[in-house]
């Protein structure tokens, strides 16, 4: 940690002599230090809150929820895409050292994601910026160990506020790291209808399955091809692949764009989500996006989709790890598609009610009206 913070004040040194020329700016398009000023200089006008967000989304066009708050002055920061390598994680620091420095005129402080997570917390750290830090999108696929662990744990026990999309992760996160429970709140994902390509899937009825994280795909392919009679196509990384034998009526898509991953969950009869165990926090992405373009879902029935599929009523949940239990749901839905109907009716009900973007905006809100306690 000693190393990292000097390795940090070193790149600190680096974004103050380059102050002028790294100008920041808000969702308005609008030059951060002209933002200010004209702020200061409006004697009757009114305070706006204001919101520093880091994040690491790959288009430096996203603007998150800001459309929804027009009345904050918002502030986005983006990290480097996180691909494993040095000069990402560097690259990651300057973001969040920036964002943090701009941080000490700001209402909040938000990350985007465990990683930038980590590196908003050290950089407040060091530069010892007392504005509210709040985290959201905290979740692994697979939990740090040995001395990442450690290092994550040092950052997450001081961050204000640790938002995760399911209630398990509370209690999960908060005995690996050793957290306060107090520290995590959940809230369900909240995003638009996702938006897909407009070139549909052709050929025969199909079930899709799509995803990477967690994923048991080998049982998955046990039920295709127990089905040659049935389609399957299925949306994954090339590394859920590994080791696998892909039955003849099974195709695989691999690093496809997501509007033509979300195009094959549109056309889809079924979507299908076997995760690896009984407690695995991953698929609540997959589920929303399915439960908003009308699809009935069957996933195993693991601790970290309650909140989103309730069995028999918005979805169907099966045993983990049972191809059996698996193919039978798939064989009733493929039989009977007004229960599928049905289902994917109530799952489209629930989703637009309880997993859209409002789920932040309010819990943003909420935070802004807490900051000066926090």
């Amino acid at each position: 940690m000693a190393c990292l913070a000097a390795s940090l004040m070193d790149v600190h040194g680096h974004i103050c002599r380059q102050e002028g020329a790294q100008q920041a700016r808000c969702a308005t398009g609008r030059d951060d230090s002209k933002e200010r000023a004209d702020l200061t200089t409006q004697p009757n006008a009114k305070v706006r809150k204001r919101i520093i967000v880091l994040h690491a989304q790959s288009s430096p066009e996203w603007r998150w929820i800001t459309q929804h708050m027009p009345d904050v002055d918002w502030t986005l920061v983006r990290a480097p895409v996180p691909r494993g390598k040095i000069r990402d994680r560097l690259g990651t620091f300057m973001a969040a050292l920036r964002a943090v420095r701009m941080g000490r005129q700001a209402d909040l402080v938000v990350s985007l994601g465990p990683g930038v997570a980590a590196a908003m917390e050290i950089g407040r750290r060091i530069l010892r910026v007392k504005t509210p830090h709040i985290a959201y999108f905290l979740n692994f696929t697979t939990l740090p160990r040995g001395l990442a662990r450690l290092r994550q744990a040092q950052s997450y026990r001081t961050i204000d506020r640790l938002v995760v999309s399911s209630v398990v992760e509370e209690a999960i996160y908060a005995d690996h790291f050793g957290i306060d429970p107090a520290r995590f709140e959940t809230v369900l994902w909240g995003v638009n209808r996702p938006h897909f390509s407009d070139q549909p899937v052709a050929g025969a009825p199909y079930i899709c399955a799509i995803g990477g994280n967690a994923r048991d795909y080998g049982l998955l392919m046990a039920v295709a091809a127990a089905r040659p009679h049935m389609r399957f196509i299925v949306v994954v990384r090339p590394h859920n692949l590994v080791g696998l034998t892909v039955p003849s009526n099974v195709e695989t898509k691999t690093n496809i764009p997501y509007g033509d991953a979300m195009a094959v969950v549109k056309g889809a009869r079924i979507m299908a989500l076997p995760l690896q165990s009984a407690d695995t926090p991953c698929g609540h992405v997959t589920i929303v996006g399915a439960q908003y373009l009308d699809v009935p879902i069957i996933a195993t029935a693991s601790t970290g989709v309650e909140d989103y599929i309730r069995d028999g009523e918005t979805g169907l949940l099966v045993d983990v790890g049972s191809a059996q239990a698996m193919g039978e749901a798939i064989d009733r839905l493929w039989a009977e598609p007004a229960t599928g109907q049905r289902l994917a009716d109530a799952a489209r009900a629930f989703v637009e009610a309880e997993c859209n973007e409002l789920n932040y905006v309010n819990h943003l809100r909420r935070q802004l009206a807490l900051a000066p306690q926090i």
